[in-house]
C-alpha cells in the first residue's frame, strides 16, 4: 500500500474534517471540488472500462466508495460554509506545500497518480479505501 502521506486525497479528507471541526480557519471546498473533478474524470473511463468488459465490477464499486468516503461526505460537510478569497490562496498553498513535499521525498506525484491509476484499474489495492473495501465488503 502506497504511505498515506503521498496522496493528496488523504490531505484534503483531513484538511476538510479540520476545518468542519473548527480547528482551522480556512476552507478547503477547492481542494475538495479538484479532487472530486479528477476522480469522477477517472470514475468515467473506469465505466467506459466495465461497459467494454475490460475490467472487474469490483473495480467500479471500491471507486464509487472511494468517492463517496473521500470526496462526497467532506464536500457535504463544508459546502455551505462560508468561502472567501483566503481559501483559495490557502488551497494552492497546499497544492504548492504537496509539491514541495513529494520532492523532499524524492516522489514524482505525477508518476505516483500514473501508478495509483493504474493500480485501480488494474483491481490492486495500494489506497486505503480499496483495503477497507475489500477488508469490510470483501470486493
Amino acid at each position: 500500500m502506497i504511505p498515506i502521506y503521498y496522496i493528496f486525497s488523504e490531505w484534503i479528507l483531513i484538511l476538510a474534517l479540520l476545518y468542519y471541526f473548527n480547528l482551522i480557519p480556512y476552507n478547503p471546498i477547492y481542494l475538495v471540488y479538484l479532487a472530486l473533478i479528477i476522480n469522477t474524470l477517472l470514475f468515467v473511463y473506469i465505466l467506459y472500462l466495465n461497459y467494454n468488459n475490460k475490467i472487474k465490477k469490483e473495480v467500479v464499486y471500491k471507486m464509487m466508495l472511494n468517492i463517496f468516503i473521500e470526496k462526497l461526505i467532506p464536500l457535504y460537510l463544508i459546502y455551505n460554509k462560508p468561502i472567501n478569497q483566503t481559501d483559495l490562496y490557502f488551497s494552492i498553498f497546499i497544492i504548492i506545500l504537496y509539491v514541495i513535499f513529494m520532492e523532499l521525498m524524492n516522489k514524482n506525484f505525477i508518476e505516483l497518480y500514473q501508478y495509483i491509476s493504474e493500480s485501480i484499474i488494474n483491481n490492486k489495492n495500494v489506497i486505503p479505501v480499496f483495503y477497507l473495501a475489500e477488508a469490510v465488503f470483501s470486493i
